[in-house]
This record gives C-alpha cells, structure tokens and sequence, in this order.
C-alpha cells in the first residue's frame, strides 16, 4: 500500500524510543530468556497486528532492529553460543503478518520474480543437503547446522519480503533515511565503544569483547550507499547530510582497527571514483590525500594494526620471498590451509555447513570447506548475478537520480564486501546481511518502480488538441 508519511514518521518516533531505552536497560544489565520473556510475549502480539495492518511500519521496526537489538542466549554448541535476537523474532512475526494479509486481500499478490531467485534457492537447497550429508558422515552436528541454514533462510526472507512490499518511490525514501539513522546510532554507539569502553569499535549488542568486523563491514556498505547517493543527487541539504553522514562515519570505521575492512573500504571506494560520472578527479584527489596523510593522523591507536601486520610474527615464502605476518595474519593464513585440506577430503558436497572451526575469518575458505565445489559455484553464481543487478540499474537509463546513486553505491559496496571477504566472514554476519538484503530487494525493484511512475507521468500529461 502506498506509503503515509505521518504514520510513518510517527511509528519512527516511538520506534527510536523504544531502540534508545531498551539500549540503554540492556547495556547496563545482563540480558537472560527468563527474564526478557514477559517482553517478548507482550510484544509479539503487537508486532504481529502491526504487520498485518500497516507492513510499512513493521518494515521499519526491522530496519532498526537489525542493527540495535540484543542477543538473547539459549546454550551453546561447538565454539559458540547459540542466540536469538529480538529482530530474529520481529522479522517472523512480520512475515506471518504480512502473509496473514496476503491471504486475506488476494490481490496483493506473492513472490515477484527476480534474477536472484534461482541462485538463492539452490544455494539453500545445495547447503541442506551437504549438512545432511555431513551428519551422516559425522562432520557436523544437526543444532548447529539447522541454526546456521536458518539464519540464511532469515537473510533471503528479508529480500523476498522487501521486494513484495515495496511499491513508490517513497517508501524506497523513507526506508533508506530509517536505514542512515540506524547507522548514526551505531557509529555512535562504535565510538563510545572506542574511547569510553576501551576497546575496538563495534556494534551495540556484541558481547563484552564486541565484533569489530560486523562494524567495519556494516559501515562499509552505509558508506558505500551513502557515497552512491552523495553523488547523484541534486538537493545541496540532502548532499550536506550524505557529507556529514560519510564524514562521521570514518572515524567509528577507523577505529574497528579492520584491516580486511581497509581492503572493503579501499575496493568500494575506487570502484565509486571510477564508475561515477560525476566528481570523478575529486574523488582521486580525496584518495590521494587520504592515503598521504591517514597514516599520519593518530597514529598509534588507529594505524598500528595495519602496520604490524608485517612486522613481527610467523614467516612465510611468497615469490621466493620471505613475508613475515603477525598471528592475526597468520591464523587466517592456517585457516586458508585447513579448508583446503578439509575441501580435499570432500570436495564435491564439502562436509556440511558450520562443520569443523565455526570461525575461519576467510569466507571463500568456509564455503568451500562447508558446501564443496557445488557449493561455491552456487556461491559464486549468487554474487555474480547481485553484481549483474546492481550493473543493469546503473545502466538503465530510466532511472532517476536517487535511484541510480542507490544502485551505484549497493554495487560499490557490494565489490567492498567481496575483497573484505578474503579476510572476514561478511556473507554470513547477521548485522551486515540484513541491511545488505534489505536494499537488495529494493534495488531489484527500482526499474518496476520506475517504469511505472514513468507510465503514470504520462497518462497525468494533457493532451494537446
């Protein structure tokens, strides 16, 4: 349904309430089921009528949730800790909502086609069957493989949910400003974290020693968005937002201490230099500029880690020569190594999905060692035709300004995510695919919306006698 901008902005007040006062109850005190379960029985009624009356709203109350919602822990399996956070719980109140209406008014109809169906499900059905595979041969157990496919199934419900609900050019507007207030929350929230806390920046939410990864991954993709945006559109009040927004940003980004987030940042940001039309001998200007003087801005606390890299540590030979890498290094380079090894004993199906080390910090290593050959060339198919999506709205000529800086900037950060991916498991991190599949329906329905706003303009002209 059309979207009503004073419902929305309402629902968005006292949705920011409710985010801000739950983060600070829960920040300050350890959260248990027991004793968030009479919020939660009091809440999924609401949210249920809330989606099943206005799913607009109850789209936003995702959008926040993805990002500031706790962890509510239910035991543990193999290296870690099995959770459920309260989005996990909005997203299929939500859906059963929205199905709910969907039964009731037909009309809606269900499940629009897109390029991305095809590889989505196979990519599923492909780890389904690897992790039964691997439960029969004992290289992985059922808990923690259904958990894993679960959350994957939640990442391409988000897209298949977006993309049926998403109808005016509007609705993009007021989901995408949701999104950039989400992410100020957070990069405030990291930069609490870095200097009241004494620790990497990181997302709220992330247990006592935090994920400075998600972070620097998240913020990747906003500023990615942001960039894509800042770019194309013409409003002077809008582009100083999107300015001030990528200027924030940095520094929370900064102080995740990423180094396959520097990667991601680097590869997202060239790819905008060079695919914008506009800005371009700016934008190199800035990168040079940064790249001179970055390494001379707060040195010590920000830059160390990139430094250090290849300053103490294991030895390796590369070319012929020998390369010294820190243990963070070279625990990534032992696990390269190790889902080799794993890959080879089954290189078809792999060995099933979370099986061996949950964590391996190489993305293309896990998805290899867990779903084999198969696996990755569905992977891999998944990734092509996402960048394929993003490549056809930046060349369609049909879009508008807003929405070809949004895919411009979803196909930048998408290529950040991808090289960050040699380092870190960004494809699999919840805080990072929700907001990632989220815009992923959007832009795969910008050219519907367009060419049908396209068609009304024209039928609204009078016709000339």
């Amino acid at each position: 349904m059309p979207v009503k901008n004073e419902q929305l902005n309402f629902a968005v007040l006292i949705i920011l309430l409710f985010f801000a006062l739950a983060a600070i109850f829960f920040l300050v005190r350890p959260i248990s089921v027991s004793a968030f379960l009479p919020y939660i029985l009091i809440a999924v009624p609401i949210i249920f009528l809330i989606a099943l009356f206005n799913t607009d709203i109850a789209l936003v109350l995702l959008i926040f949730s993805m990002l500031l919602s706790p962890e509510l822990a239910l035991g543990g399996v193999r290296g870690r800790a099995i959770v459920v956070r309260l989005d996990d719980i909005f997203l299929f109140l939500i859906f059963f909502g929205w199905m709910t209406k969907m039964a009731i008014n037909k009309e809606l109809g269900f499940l629009k086609t897109s390029a991305l169906v095809k590889p989505i499900w196979v990519y599923i059905l492909i780890c389904i069957i690897s992790s039964c595979i691997g439960v029969l041969r004992g290289t992985t157990k059922p808990l923690t493989s259904f958990f894993y496919i679960f959350k994957y199934f939640e990442y391409f419900l988000i897209f298949f949910m977006v993309a049926n609900n998403v109808r005016t050019k509007a609705q993009i507007k007021f989901f995408v400003v949701c999104m950039f207030i989400t992410a100020a929350i957070v990069g405030l929230y990291g930069l609490f974290a870095a200097f009241s806390l004494n620790m990497r920046a990181t997302a709220p939410f992330e247990g006592k020693i935090g994920e400075a990864n998600t972070l620097a991954g998240y913020l990747i993709f906003m500023m990615g968005i942001a960039g894509g945006l800042f770019l194309y559109i013409k409003k002077n009040r809008v582009r100083f937002l999107l300015g001030g927004f990528l200027l924030f940003s940095i520094w929370p980004f900064l102080y995740t201490y990423s180094r396959s987030g520097l990667m991601g940042f680097f590869t997202m940001y060239l790819a905008i230099t060079f695919l914008a039309k506009r800005h371009r001998i700016s934008l190199l200007l800035c990168f040079i500029i940064f790249a001179i003087i970055a390494p001379n801005i707060s040195q010590k606390p920000i830059f160390w880690r990139a430094r250090q890299a290849f300053t103490h540590g294991s030895k390796y030979e590369l070319l012929g020569e020998q390369v010294t890498l820190d243990e963070s290094a070279s625990a990534r380079i032992r696990s390269w190594q190790s889902a080799m090894q794993t890959w080879v004993k089954n290189p078809i199906i792999g060995e099933g999905v979370a099986s061996g080390r949950i964590m391996s910090d190489i993305q293309y290593g896990r998805v290899l060692r867990e779903v084999g050959s198969i696996g990755f060339i569905a992977f891999v198919w998944l990734l092509i035709r996402l960048l394929k999506l993003g490549w056809n709205a930046i060349k369609n000529e049909n879009l508008d300004n807003f929405s070809r800086g949004l895919a411009l900037g979803h196909f930048c950060a998408l290529l950040g995510l991808i090289v960050m991916g040699l380092g870190a498991e960004v494809f699999i991190i919840v805080r990072i695919m929700g907001p990632f599949w989220f815009l992923t329906a959007i832009i795969s329905m910008l050219p519907e919306i367009n060419n049908r706003s396209l068609k009304s303009n024209f039928l609204d002209k009078p016709v000339e006698s």
